[in-house]
């Protein structure tokens, strides 16, 4: 369940991806207009724009090189 950030200055959510579980933090650096995110192993991206900020989480998250593989295991899908 995501929740505000101090002072509304972003986001936290807790994932459980096949690179990272925990915690992530999304900030929103208005002088810039750019996101912030951050796991919770001390991993931090800064500069990334809104139209690639999901790509970015799910980069640092859940995309590997056998992502394809790894979901039809994970969930038993035949294809």
């Amino acid at each position: 369940r995501p929740m505000a950030l101090p002072e509304d200055k972003g986001l936290r959510f807790y994932v459980e991806g096949f690179k990272y579980q925990g915690v992530v933090d999304v900030v929103y650096n208005d002088g810039r207009d750019l996101f912030e995110v951050s796991l919770g192993d001390g991993t931090r991206v800064e500069d990334v724009y809104l139209d690639n900020l999901v790509a970015v989480i799910d980069g640092l998250v859940e995309r590997t090189d056998d992502y394809k593989e790894r979901v039809k295991q994970n969930y038993k899908l035949c294809r």
